[in-house]
């Protein structure tokens, strides 16, 4: 290698123009016409397989349009006899052999008795007071009922005459099939006759002769042509191997292609195959479909070589250019050389220089033809790139800095979608160590859309407007966590006016929306609150009055009191007696019922009056540590809890923070935001244990900034998002009716930001357990 290249030094320049530019024309040539034939070759098996997808298109709708005709006729005809039958007795009903009801009745039992394939029916509905009403007039299991909110009914209903196709699945079977079903109105009864059943079994309907002989006409290229079979290997329609069985047969190289075939039902392959007759197997193109109704597979097959045959005098055509190309530049470039090396070579030693920097550099003017020009446009040209690239440093500092150090992301994407350029604070609104990650891990930026429809809609307003503005929208981040973003984005025209790139900025506004959204529910709280107050002080006077009249009734029918045995006496009877009849009627047990349900509604009233009461009094230094502690005392001695579970059961890890400092709050008010959380926590715990899991409750404190911050978690079941945004609503709650009023968290979640100005939140996910996280203020005096 050293000795070639040191004879091809000492070549003179012109052999060396000479071989360099033959070489390099000579590979472009070579490469051009790869490259032409590898793209033609693409197009021609691109254009065969969308033929072949045609082809299965126009056999798919031949085999539907087959069956429907089939199933339609088929139907037709057993409907009709059925409209016969229901025509012959209501004959019978109008020359009085029969009543209304009686021939109605027999008419139906002769439908009923009829099957259609395995498990089609005939029925009828009764179209009288259609659409309001469709009462089933005949049916094997449902007759009588009223099915007018059922789609297909109110379509049949209107149309009374005719065939609908519809998906059903019957009781016990898991997913819908689609049904066939044809309707004849028998207008004296406003009867609508229907014979249904399931369009796979009527398979045999079909005409395969007549289906078979369509098929086999078809020829893709000289000697392919399409087939079905179906997914076990059975070959319902070929030219020579119908009705054998293929699912082990191999091709040529011994794949097994008709089981990957049967396997995947939907796509496209290619093999080896030979036809009888054929000597060598040649590479077969197939693309396939299912037709799960039937478990058919429609193949349709061609030999690629019988397509790709003009390719090979093209490619003949393409070597005998590049043959006449290369000598005619041999020639041209043996003669050019040594007119044009001399003056060149000086010309090229500074556009050398100046392409290492020395903008400077200019070259001698010696003559005034095509060189000596040349020379002087080198020399203009090296002047104004001076200058330009003086200015475009300067400009490139300038707007640099704006890139990589604005506050907010900006970006380019090119008209794919492919993101080009980032700058630094996109980066980190995306959760990315620099730009250069994202760009590798983010490739296209639809990819972080929580909604595609947004970026789609994105999309539609860019190219109607080219510019949009304030766009906001949801993406993920690195660690798939979710923002909500403002985007501002203009479409760069390209050239000929052609749209160019993308570019844009946008802000992470995850807080506003936080905000807002804190806001909003604040407002409904305060609303919710107000109302409910004002309803819970007109409710509590006759509740008490209520309550204080049940007492005086179970007073005076249970104690002894001389007024009492007075009165028994004026009517002829005794205390004694009244009571034995009060307790044999079970009257004072349920004088007992209303005096307990009104405390539990005067309880419900003031949980209900907690909402509009705002105040610091009773309010002093606590350690939370302290309150913690003593309310899991009361929820360990709890009789609610208790007589549904042992709260004592389950498993309490604390980690506490040891230097907390005190918060300023009512006392006895946290507590029983903590005691509303943990009967909470135990009821789900111990309702969603469905995996007999130890139940563990973990309790946490520690210092958020100026904030207490005290987490309450739990293995229970969880809540789906929307259960969480409603959590703290009033009277909003996912226990049963005599479980839980809906208040507690209500409550709660007042006494925490409205009395306290603290903060107050949930997360949780199905299967995950629940964390409530509460924020009060630490050391000192809420105002």
């Amino acid at each position: 290698m050293p000795k070639l290249s040191q004879n091809f030094n000492n070549f003179s320049l012109r052999i060396k123009l000479l071989l360099c530019y033959s070489i390099i024309f000579t590979i472009i040539g070579v490469s051009g016409s790869i490259a032409l034939y590898s793209i033609v070759k693409k197009i021609i098996e691109h254009d065969i397989e969308h033929d072949l997808k045609n082809l299965n298109n126009a056999i798919f709708k031949m085999v539907d349009t087959t069956t429907r005709a089939s199933i339609q006729n088929y139907l037709y005809g057993i409907s009709k006899g059925n409209l016969d039958i229901i025509q012959y007795h209501y004959d019978q009903y109008r020359m009085g052999k029969m009543t209304k009801a009686g021939a109605k009745k027999k008419a139906g039992e002769i439908m009923l008795s009829q099957r259609i394939g395995k498990t089609g029916y005939f029925f009828a509905w009764d179209i009288s007071k259609a659409p309001g009403s469709v009462i089933l007039a005949v049916h094997p299991k449902i007759q009588g009922e009223d099915v007018a909110a059922v789609d297909f009914v109110q379509k049949g209903a209107k149309l009374k005459n005719g065939y609908i196709e519809y998906e059903w699945k019957n009781p016990g079977e898991e997913i819908k099939r689609k049904k066939s079903m044809y309707l004849l109105y028998f207008k004296p009864w406003e009867w609508v006759i229907a014979a249904s059943s399931y369009r796979d079994e009527f398979y045999k309907l079909i005409n395969m002769e007549n289906l078979q002989k369509s098929i086999l006409s078809i020829k893709t290229g000289d000697t392919g042509y399409p087939y079905i079979l179906d997914s076990k290997g059975d070959v319902i329609i070929h030219p020579t191997l119908q009705g054998s069985n293929v699912y082990k047969a191999p091709d040529a190289n011994g794949r097994m292609f008709i089981q990957e075939i049967c396997a995947l039902k939907n796509g496209k392959m290619t093999y080896t195959w030979a036809n009888p007759g054929e000597n060598r197997p040649r590479e077969k193109l197939i693309v396939f479909n299912y037709i799960q109704e039937f478990d058919w597979i429609i193949a349709s097959s061609c030999y690629m070589e019988e397509y790709l045959q003009p390719l090979h005098g093209l490619q003949r055509m393409f070597l005998g250019l590049t043959l006449t190309f290369i000598l005619l530049l041999f020639l041209t470039t043996f003669w050019l050389s040594s007119y044009l090396t001399r003056p060149l070579n000086k010309l090229m030693k500074n556009f050398n220089a100046g392409a290492k920097g020395a903008f400077s550099v200019r070259t001698d003017i010696t003559s005034k033809d095509e060189i000596g020009k040349l020379g002087c446009y080198f020399n203009k040209f090296m002047q104004n790139f001076e200058e330009y690239n003086s200015k475009l440093m300067q400009s490139e500092k300038k707007y640099r800095s704006i890139f990589e150090n604005s506050i907010e992301g900006i970006f380019q994407i090119d008209s794919m979608g492919k993101l080009i350029s980032a700058n630094p604070s996109l980066a980190t609104i995306m959760g990315y160590e620099s730009p250069v990650e994202l760009l590798s891990a983010v490739p296209v930026l639809d990819d972080v859309y929580v909604d595609p429809k947004k970026y789609r809609e994105l999309l539609k307003k860019l190219n109607h407007q080219n510019r949009v503005r304030d766009f906001e929208v949801q993406l993920y981040k690195k660690n798939r966590s979710i923002i909500w973003v403002s985007l501002n984005i203009r479409t760069v025209t390209g050239k000929e006016g052609k749209p160019g790139i993308n570019e844009g900025s946008l802000m992470d506004i995850t807080q506003r929306h936080l905000t807002q959204q804190i806001m909003v529910h604040t407002e409904k709280m305060l609303s919710l609150g107000g109302l409910a107050a004002g309803m819970a002080h007109e409710i509590n006077n006759p509740l008490a009055g209520m309550m204080q009249n049940a007492q005086v009734i179970h007073n005076r029918l249970t104690k002894n009191m001389p007024a009492n045995d007075k009165i028994a006496k004026k009517i002829g009877t005794s205390m004694t007696i009244i009571k034995k009849f009060m307790e044999e009627r079970n009257i004072l047990h349920h004088l007992e019922n209303i005096n307990e349900a009104g405390i539990r509604a005067a309880t419900v009233i003031k949980n209900v009056l907690s909402f509009a009461k705002k105040s610091d009094s009773n309010k002093n230094t606590q350690y939370l540590s302290h309150l913690i502690e003593k309310t899991l005392k009361l929820a360990q001695n709890d009789y609610d809890l208790k007589k549904r579970y042992d709260f004592k059961q389950i498993k309490i890890t604390r980690d506490y923070d040891p230097d907390l400092p005190f918060v300023f709050c009512n006392g006895s008010k946290i507590q029983q935001v903590f005691f509303n959380i943990f009967k909470n926590a135990a009821d789900a715990m111990h309702e969603g244990n469905l995996h007999h899991e130890k139940p563990i409750l973990i309790l946490r404190l520690l210092k958020d900034e100026n904030m207490a911050r005290i987490e309450i978690e739990d293995n229970g079941p969880g809540m789906d998002k929307e259960t969480c945004k409603r959590i703290f609503e009033p009277f909003f709650t996912t226990k049963e009716v005599d479980k839980g009023t809906g208040l507690g968290l209500s409550v709660s979640y007042y006494i925490i930001v409205e009395d306290h100005k603290g903060e107050m939140s949930v997360e949780s996910s199905p299967g995950k357990g629940t964390c409530f996280i509460i924020k009060l203020p630490l050391g000192q005096q809420v105002s």
